[in-house]
């Protein structure tokens, strides 16, 4: 399932960079990250992003999961978490960030894709081992780091947890310092595991919808049993996702091209885009 492939990949990235005697960049984990995702069974395909690619459209990397009869497509942007005492993403300083954000938005936008910051986290506050961490974005909220899951005893590795890129532009990025903790990130953040979750929201997990209507998309993407009346179905994964699986080279134009692929993010009403048919 593509759950544990995620939530092995996040508890090896935990211990990856706990057993590092150095500081490991923040481009080797990506790199390691996607090298044992292309070695999975699991129909995921990813693009690794060019120096240029990056430049223009804020992302590391662009994936494609088909996962119960629907495409889901996210471009993501990753960070490392620094410090001893407690941890911060410190990159998100950078007079660059802001611009990044928005061009990782920009492009998401264009191409019908889930904008995403993936956060590569260590063992130092707060994700020391047996720690309780409050993740807004997750509707469980409180889960302990460990090699569990969330779905069975309520851990999870949180070796890499993941916030929408717009929650990052409004909320992280801004000064104060502060902002950019890794206990600031965690109001809107949720583990790496949960990516396909039907109840994760963006906005710190305020407001989550109620059980029926977590239920009602469940049933709608596909993790229930649909009715006539609610079958959907999704159209095609966009060029360069066919291009990986088919063993062939991507070009940079493949990742701007506007695309038919479908994404799920629950806003106020719980509602599911409009561009689902």
């Amino acid at each position: 399932m593509l759950e544990a492939l995620l939530h092995n990949l996040s508890l090896q990235t935990w211990h990856f960079l706990r057993d590092s005697p150095f500081h490991v960049r923040e481009e080797t984990v990506t790199e390691t990250l996607l090298v044992e995702m292309s070695r999975s069974s699991e129909p995921v395909w990813i693009q690794k992003s060019t120096t240029s690619e990056e430049a223009s459209d804020g992302m590391d990397w662009a994936m494609a999961v088909h996962h119960r009869n629907r495409w889901f497509v996210a471009y993501v942007q990753a960070k490392n978490l620094f410090g001893t005492q407690f941890g911060t993403y410190r990159d998100l300083r950078s007079p660059s960030s802001e611009e990044q954000a928005r061009k990782l938005i920009r492009a998401s936008n264009l191409d019908g894709a889930l904008p995403l910051y993936a956060f590569f986290n260590k063992e130092v506050s707060p994700y020391i081992a047996g720690a309780v961490v409050d993740l807004g974005g997750c509707t469980m909220r409180t889960l302990n780091r460990g090699a569990g899951n969330p779905w069975t005893n309520n851990q999870s590795p949180l070796g890499v947890t993941l916030a929408h890129a717009q929650d990052v532009l409004d909320y992280v990025i801004p000064p104060p310092a502060a902002n950019q903790r890794a206990s600031s990130v965690n109001s809107y953040a949720m583990p790496w595991e949960c990516l396909l979750c039907p109840g994760w929201r963006q906005n710190g997990g305020f407001g989550h919808p109620t059980r029926s209507r977590i239920a009602d998309l469940a049933a709608r993407l596909g993790r229930l049993e649909p009715t006539d009346d609610n079958q959907i179905t999704f159209d095609e994964p966009p060029p360069w996702a066919q291009r990986v699986q088919q063993g062939l080279s991507v070009p940079a134009a493949d990742l701007e091209a506007p695309s038919a692929t479908y994404y799920v993010v629950l806003d106020d009403g719980g509602v599911v885009p409009d561009n689902v048919t």
